[in-house]
């Protein structure tokens, strides 16, 4: 909790969470952090959950403190770049950032910037929203094999040699969060969003 990351001088990121809800107080929310914990909360994030509003500021303050553990100069835009890149999860981002860095310890880069971080996910396979090499290889049998579905989970998991409860749990979530994916009583189908961002042709 707050009180124990405090008591073990841990650096902590203040976000006021819910913000898009009508009640919401900022104002107030923020009088009480600083009363009754002690925080400043001049720099808090306002963000919201379920609209997305913020998040990408929460994951970029993230890695700009990973950055800072590791010694790394990281632009405010490279911070942006790796934040954008992480689906939203922070243990991924520190993934990310440390293929970063290796990437720029072999080029004997010092300030790391957006281009940089592009090229270094790049060579890893993580595109600009995101999707890894298992995501584009799932679209890819969607779109290449079956017309992009609907195509039961069974048969993917076995085409791409897969656990289904790996490709349900694992794959898919972020691919339905980002509208690429549709889960039918039919079968999974891969959307028109997916197809651009692909550069697929689209559906005769």
């Amino acid at each position: 909790n707050v009180y124990l990351a405090i008591a073990n001088d841990l650096e902590i990121i203040p976000v006021l969470n819910k913000i898009d809800l009508p009640g919401a107080d900022p104002e107030r929310i923020s009088a009480e952090i600083e009363e009754v914990i002690g925080l400043d909360t001049s720099q808090a994030i306002a963000c919201s959950a379920k609209t997305g509003l913020g998040v990408p500021e929460i994951l970029q303050a993230i890695v700009e403190r990973a950055a800072g553990l590791l010694g790394l100069v990281l632009e405010p835009a490279a911070a942006l770049e790796v934040a954008r890149r992480c689906r939203g999860t922070p243990r991924i981002a520190n993934r990310l950032l440390r293929r970063v860095r290796d990437v720029a310890a072999v080029g004997g880069h010092g300030a790391i910037g957006a281009g940089l971080v592009a090229e270094a996910l790049s060579l890893h396979r993580v595109d600009d929203r995101g999707l890894d090499a298992s995501d584009r290889r799932l679209l890819t049998l969607l779109l290449e094999g079956h017309g992009g579905g609907p195509v039961g989970l069974d048969t993917l998991a076995a085409a791409l040699g897969e656990d289904p409860a790996t490709l349900e749990t694992v794959v898919e979530p972020y691919l339905l969060q980002l509208g690429f994916l549709q889960r039918t009583p039919r079968g999974r189908v891969a959307t028109e969003a997916a197809r651009r961002h692909l550069a697929w042709e689209a559906a005769a």
